[in-house]
This record gives C-alpha cells, structure tokens and sequence, in this order.
C-alpha cells in the first residue's frame, strides 16, 4: 500500500483516451494526468459537497464550545487572543463553509481551503500557546484534534493537508520558544504534533 504503480512496458493501452493513457502509465505521486485531476476533484467535490458543509458547521460548533472552555481557562486572554479566535478562526471557517454554496466552486473550494487551513492551524496554535504553561496544557488537545481534522473532514487533498500540519508544526516550535514555555513541555507537545502527522 502506497506503493508508485508503474505500467508494464509490455501491455499496450487499448485504446487512445485520457482514462486508458492513465492507466497505462501508472499513478505517480498519487496523482492523475492534469486534465484527469481537475475532473476528479470536481466530482468529488460536487459528491461530497453536503459532507463538507456538515463537517464546516460542526468545526464552527467546536470552535464555539472550545473558545467558551478557553475563556474559562484563561478569563482575561486578552485582544491577542480574541484577534486570533474572532478575527482569524472563526471568519476563515465561515468563508470555507460559504464556498461550499457557490455554484461550480470545486477549484475555488479547494484554493480557499488550501490557504486557509495552514492559518486556521497557526492561530489555533497561537491560542493554545497564548494560554500560557498551564493553559496550554489544557488546550493542546484542541490542536491535535484540529490537525486530524485537517486531514480527513474538509476536503483538502494529502499533500496540502501535509503542508498545512507542517506549517502549524514549525509555527507551535517557533511560538513555543518564542513565549518561553518550559523545554520539556515543547518538546513533548511538538512530538505529539509530529506523530499526529504520521499517524
């Protein structure tokens, strides 16, 4: 499994079309031939078009539920902190769950979700380590909840959502060092984040 499927020289495609070129040449990168992806990712959209927003409207549920047990962790957060969850989070899923609604949307879907997965991460990092040491214990299971999220429920393709944990990774490390939480705590929070992503 996951193995680059490479064609057999010795069968000829049996005939002249995207679909059997495809198929002879094998799937490289787990990818189709351009023309092939671009139709792949629309109908797949345009099939799991009501998935997506039920899965939008939940993550806006549970960002919701998860910024009153933020409040209640850290009373005075601060307009740091409220900027990241009103004016980053909260309006970047919002935007992701009204491209689900324009009609032909599937490429500009993917581009908004392609961009705005990475910074939704980030700034549910930012929170987390705006908390402080104790908070931040509390709320890290929100970003590692949040990262499988990525992967599985809002239709980016692997590879972007590869990215899009990467970037929050290198982010959490960088704000980590940067507030000054203790060595020990970043790094057990950092390697949990890394084998999220392996997983």
């Amino acid at each position: 499994m996951g193995r680059e499927m490479k064609p057999d020289p010795g069968i000829e495609p049996p005939h002249s079309s995207p679909v059997a070129d495809q198929l002879h040449k094998g799937f490289p990168w787990l990818h189709f031939e351009p023309a092939l992806e671009a139709e792949y990712e629309r109908e797949s959209f345009e099939q799991g078009r009501l998935q997506l927003r039920l899965t939008l409207t939940l993550a806006l549920g549970l960002v919701l539920a998860f910024i009153a047990m933020d409040r209640l962790v850290v009373p005075a957060g601060g307009l740091f902190l409220d900027a990241l969850r009103y004016g980053v989070i909260l309006p970047s899923l919002v935007v992701a769950l009204a491209a689900t609604f324009l009609p032909h949307s599937a490429r500009l879907y993917r581009r908004t979700i392609s961009f705005l997965a990475p910074l939704i991460l980030v700034a549910i990092g930012g929170v987390v380590l705006g908390a402080g040491r104790p908070g931040s214990e509390t709320m890290f299971p929100v970003l590692v909840l949040a990262s499988v999220f990525i992967y599985y429920l809002v239709g980016l393709s692997f590879y972007s959502a590869v990215r899009s944990n990467l970037i929050a990774l290198a982010a959490f490390v960088a704000g980590a060092s940067w507030v000054d939480l203790p060595a020990e705590q970043t790094s057990y929070q950092a390697i949990v984040l890394f084998f999220t992503n392996l997983v």
